[in-house]
């Protein structure tokens, strides 16, 4: 697994220098109006549906920052039970599916290891149903299916 998000660093490009990522919840308007009083769907779910396309899938993606820093997102979809996530080397790591998540920014594998630059920041998926997405909204970043 070290082997592939070492090769994944060297083949990532120079991209921004921030490690800001702007996230948005978006109030979804094309679904207003309709079937109001349904929901059975709407709350920030996390588990996963063995049907849904992203089910036993794993995400992943890369943004060299410069000066040999690389910032790496690995999303897992398991078959059941709640979205696994995991770091690797230096980056940030999320969990999502849908709703919003909690994700730990971590340096070469050790939380906190840079004090002020360890930070948590929230992130909301945007489309769970895309083989491809812009889960966060940086177009800097190159997202692929595994």
């Amino acid at each position: 697994m070290k082997k592939l998000f070492s090769v994944l660093a060297v083949i990532a490009t120079v991209l921004l220098a921030s490690a800001f990522i702007s996230c948005s919840n978006p109030s979804n308007p094309s679904n207003s109006g309709g079937n109001s009083g349904g929901g059975g769907n709407s709350g920030n779910s996390s588990v996963v549906n063995e049907n849904d396309p992203f089910a036993g899938s794993t995400w992943v993606a890369e943004k060299d920052m410069g000066g040999g820093a690389t910032v790496k997102y690995t999303v897992k979809f398991p078959k059941s039970e709640t979205v696994d996530y995991s770091m690797t080397t230096a980056g940030i790591t999320s969990s999502i599916y849908s709703g919003s998540y909690t994700v730990k920014k971590n340096f070469n594998g050790v939380e906190g290891q840079y004090g002020a630059r360890f930070h948590v920041y929230t992130f909301t998926i945007q489309n769970k149903n895309a083989t491809t997405a812009k889960f966060f909204e940086d177009p800097s970043i190159t997202y692929t299916k595994q």
